[in-house]
């Protein structure tokens, strides 16, 4: 891990160290992150260094927005985390309601490595109901988040149970674009196809 790599994770606080897909240019990210407006709060700010990495819309740089670009990006990144965080507590929780009230009516779930798709309200409540009869215990840790302006991808470990009793875990990424403060759409890619036994 070069230093440049190593000073980004010590500003970011990262739990999981961000190492060779990192761009060369990883110092100008923790210098950036260092000239956010002076009126943020700070514990927002630093929540945020622990569990968001900024993808600018130009797609070429990892970082937080600069001090001249009003905060206003920034700002947005936190409602989406704090939004999915709520989210994910939501399907923790196995509440199918809190769930669908944070979609858009006209809703799409799709779930492409299991070939299913449910399309607004009734749908996905009903696949959401037949998902938590089937999988009781199933539960979801996420690991990372990368923010846009108008959409969150969330990368997660999943654990459940399966038919022979045995728990088992599986990696997956949720694709969340959003509108009007809502989640129009969850496209989900996981290995749930090839789980692992946990022993």
């Amino acid at each position: 891990m070069s230093p440049y790599q190593s000073s980004l994770n010590s500003s970011l606080g990262l739990r999981h160290p961000v190492r060779s897909w990192i761009p060369l240019s990883t110092h100008r990210v923790a210098e950036r992150l260092h000239t956010l407006p002076a009126n943020h709060n700070p514990r927002p700010r630093r929540a945020a260094r622990r569990r968001l990495l900024w993808l600018l819309p130009e797609g070429s740089k990892l970082g937080f927005p600069a001090a001249t670009e009003s905060g206003d990006r920034y700002d947005r990144a936190i409602e989406l985390v704090d939004f999915i965080e709520r989210y994910d507590a939501a399907w923790n929780a196995q509440d199918v309601e809190a769930i669908v009230a944070m979609h858009t009516p006209e809703m799409v779930f799709e779930n492409h490595t299991r070939g299913v798709r449910a399309e607004g309200v009734e749908a996905v409540r009903a696949l959401l109901i037949e998902t938590f009869a089937a999988q009781p215990d199933l539960r979801f840790r996420g690991r990372r988040r990368y923010v846009g302006p108008d959409f969150l991808v969330s990368e997660w470990t999943a654990t459940a149970t399966d038919q022979d009793g045995r728990p088992i875990e599986w990696d997956g990424i949720d694709v969340f674009p959003f509108r009007d403060g809502l989640i129009a759409r969850k496209d989900v890619y996981s290995s749930s196809h090839s789980p692992r036994i946990i022993e």
